[in-house]
């Protein structure tokens, strides 16, 4: 964005509200957070879009929703959306014979799941135009395209062409430039979704520096959070690593980390192990560069006492405290959790009784059972405490019931930046359509 604030964006009409779209425009395409899984404990993601597309539905538009699930080269049952037809459907129950239904047409797509672009738009169109008002179309996967993900102009004009107007939804992509929700952009006029405004209304006081005292806890299992670390270091007072964060600070102090995860790489051959290791020590080298500089190595929060196990097919076994101080984590163990050590609880309590902040970004430990978050939800729960947990699974692996958000990559470079890629084009490509 630019200097504005959104608020400011949305008062000038430089964004346009959901409430904007003129009664003339009659199909409407929804880009939608639909990543989630069939056995998740939270579908957060898509329940944030309902009150949305509710409101779409009463006003009789045709909705035609642009979502994904996993990556193109994911395999075919971790791409699949279907499942989402009858979730929507029952959701959207308050609404009289409502229609949700699922459009791909098979004959054009690969035994993979994967689309013959051309044919296969023609069909959409054809069942778009039969669709009723106030009719829900889930048109497939949008990364079964093979251009989606690389934000592939020619595929954003096919895209566009399904409808009239789009609604900006998902947040929890809204950091990425994809073909469905960026360069649809260009070609057909936009309007943000109150879900999404609702998603940056949660993280506004958690943004940027605060005058008083900042905790950053970082885990789950994603690169993104290390590359974040240094960030929340400039703007948050505390960071407490964990998850696969801190495999890598350990890895980067104590050296041995056993099996711990360290990648996100998927290990199938030598070539992807490869990719894995080069991954993972560039991901400790960044570990090490901040325990390195002394302006932040005292404001890094590191446990003693970790947590290990031999993760098997039936789930963990030979379950070992290792204390880091005088024990390595070794062989086929990995890091499962830890103990929050006496420092640790001290920062808790001083965030709490200054009324600071507390963040809270993926599952501290392997699965959300642990004493780590365990402990860590308690605190983030207190009577006092001032905190978000980003990331519906997240808070629901916690049993957390305060203020979270659905966004993960999305939410954290909000915090950092103060922006979104999304909502910079929204801005850049409003005179368009004028």
């Amino acid at each position: 964005m630019s200097q504005k604030s959104l608020r400011e964006l949305l008062d000038k009409k430089e964004i346009l509200r959901i409430e904007d779209i003129p009664e003339d425009k009659k199909t409407i395409l929804y880009s939608a957070d639909f990543n989630v899984n069939p056995e998740d404990s939270s579908y957060d993601r898509v329940d944030i879009e309902l009150k949305d597309l509710d409101s779409l539905i009463k006003r009789k538009k045709k909705v035609v929703i642009l979502a994904h699930r996993g990556r193109y080269e994911d395999k075919r049952e971790k791409r699949d959306i279907k499942f989402l037809s009858a979730y929507l459907k029952a959701k959207l129950s308050n609404i009289p014979d409502v229609a949700v239904n699922y459009r791909n047409p098979s004959i054009f797509v690969y035994e993979d799941g994967k689309v013959i672009d051309d044919r296969w738009f023609e069909e959409v169109s054809k069942s778009i135009a039969s669709a009723k008002e106030g009719e829900v179309l889930i048109i497939g996967n949008t990364r079964n395209h093979k251009g989606e993900e690389s934000n592939d102009l020619e595929l954003a004009r096919k895209f566009s062409r399904l409808g009239e107007a789009i609604v900006v939804g998902g947040f929890g992509k809204a950091h990425r430039a994809n073909s469905s929700n960026y360069a649809i952009l260009d070609f057909i006029p936009s309007y943000i979704a109150g879900n999404f405004l609702e998603e940056v209304a949660k993280l506004e006081p958690f943004k940027g520096k605060s005058e008083r005292p900042s905790l950053a806890i970082l885990g789950g299992l994603k690169k993104e959070k290390i590359n974040a670390a240094k960030d929340f270091l400039e703007l948050y007072q505390y960071l407490m690593p964990t998850g696969l964060v801190l495999n890598h600070f350990i890895r980067a102090r104590y050296c041995e980390v056993g099996k711990s995860i360290l990648s996100e790489v998927k290990v199938k051959d030598e070539e992807t192990r490869e990719k894995a290791r080069i991954e993972a020590d560039e991901l400790t080298e960044k570990a090490a560069d901040m325990l390195r500089n002394p302006s932040y190595h005292s404001r890094i929060l590191l446990p003693r006492k970790v947590i290990t196990a031999i993760k098997t097919e039936k789930g963990l076994d030979k379950v070992n405290c290792v204390d880091l101080y005088s024990e390595k984590v070794q062989g086929d163990s990995m890091i499962v959790s830890f103990f929050l050590t006496d420092e640790m609880r001290k920062i808790f309590d001083y965030v709490s009784y200054e009324k600071g902040r507390n963040l809270l970004a993926g599952t501290p430990d392997i699965n959300g059972k642990g004493p780590a978050s365990l402990e860590i939800a308690a605190r983030l729960m207190a009577e006092g405490a001032i905190s978000l947990v980003l990331g519906g699974n997240s808070a629901s692996d916690l049993g957390y019931t305060g203020t979270r958000s659905t966004g993960g990559g999305s939410a954290i470079e909000y915090l950092i930046k103060g922006n979104l890629k999304v909502l910079d084009k929204m801005v850049s490509v409003r005179d368009k359509f004028r």
